[in-house]
């Protein structure tokens, strides 16, 4: 399942983490992890409705619970982004968990309505 951005790289292991988790375009060479993990996090921002309020996000009735996993993704970029700030290093894995979260987190706001689907 493509779930809108892919992440096309020489390393096959990088192509079956954050490609298959949807969230990684294509930049024109292979980006090391810091920087991968730093689009990664711009991607998610980007993607998803961080800048709605509480009421948006909070209808009457839902599928799972936004606010919350909106909340929980928030909390996750920002500690990354405060990692990578401090000259850390994300492992792949770690890459590939951040980009399944984003991917779910989006496919729960894409059932409430909330999102768009990813192409």
């Amino acid at each position: 399942m493509n779930s809108g951005f892919t992440l096309k790289h020489d390393l096959s292991i990088e192509k079956h983490t954050a490609s298959r988790a949807g969230f990684l375009p294509d930049h024109g060479h292979k980006p090391d992890r810091r920087e991968a993990m730093q689009i990664l996090l711009n991607d998610i921002r980007q993607s998803l409705p961080f800048d709605q309020p509480e009421a948006y996000l909070c209808q009457k009735e839902c599928i799972g619970c936004p606010k919350k996993l909106m909340e929980y993704l928030e909390n996750e970029l920002l500690n990354w982004q405060e990692i990578l700030d401090d000259g850390g290093v994300p492992s792949l894995g770690a890459i590939t968990r951040l980009a399944n979260t984003g991917r779910k987190i989006h496919l729960v706001l894409e059932k409430n309505g909330l999102v768009t689907p990813l192409s």
